[in-house]
């Protein structure tokens, strides 16, 4: 963990001597931290989409065999195996995305790393409301005087909601996914700026890249009837 923040470190180092802009060397980090996982993002997205489409199945399954559990769970691999298809793939995904931002967090998160600069008005090592998750009327005013600050929580409340709607999971629970965004745009005032514009980026293309696999799923169903 800590070769993979110093790597980090030194890339932050690296793109703000060529910016001069410690938001944009942000971004550009992000961006290519989603491009390495690109990969396994796109195996992780196909194997959810396989496994919505094997939901029927299972459901059969499970009540055909809801008084054997052995056999159950036998059944079960037996048709993940058939459909070429992991279960594993996605919390794999999710894993390594959880240890990069934990070591983004260590090299990043430390008093003056971003020299005071700005982004879009807001101080990156700053939050737009510190110390709080709902907002009070200190935070009110605070965000009435600055528009970018506001601009933030509600960003990353449409990021996280667009994100988690572009996952193939049964539509049910859209109403959780919609509630979960909104506790990520509460987080978002009391965060530094900068852990904001990493989830917005991060989560914009995490979007782009699931509906882009849908998208050539349904291409290649298509041409499957035909």
């Amino acid at each position: 963990m800590r070769f993979l923040a110093d790597l980090i470190s030194r890339a932050f180092d690296f793109f703000f001597t060529l910016t001069g802009s410690a938001g944009w060397t942000f971004i550009i980090i992000t961006l290519l931290a989603r491009f390495l996982l690109s990969p396994l993002t796109r195996w992780s997205s196909r194997s959810m989409l396989k496994m919505r489409e094997l939901a029927p199945q299972a459901e059969a399954l499970r009540r055909r065999s809801k008084e054997d559990p052995t056999r159950l769970r036998r059944e079960l691999a037996d048709l993940s195996k058939r459909s070429g298809i992991s279960p594993w793939t996605p919390m794999v995904a999710g894993l390594l995305q959880f240890l990069l931002f934990i070591a983004l967090s260590r090299a990043l998160w430390s008093p003056g790393h971003f020299r005071g600069q700005t982004f879009l008005g807001i101080p990156l090592d700053q939050a737009p409301c510190p110390g709080t998750l709902l907002p009070d009327l200190d935070c009110v005013l605070q965000l009435i005087q600055n528009p970018f600050l506001t601009l933030l929580p509600v960003l990353v409340t449409v990021t996280a909601h667009a994100a988690a709607r572009s996952v193939p999971i049964d539509s049910r629970h859209n109403w959780w996914t919609a509630l979960l965004a909104i506790v990520w745009g509460l987080l978002g005032l009391s965060l530094p700026a900068w852990i904001s514009v990493f989830w917005i980026v991060w989560e914009g293309v995490q979007t782009i890249e699931y509906g882009a696999a849908r998208q050539a799923q349904t291409r290649s169903l298509g041409l499957h009837e035909h």
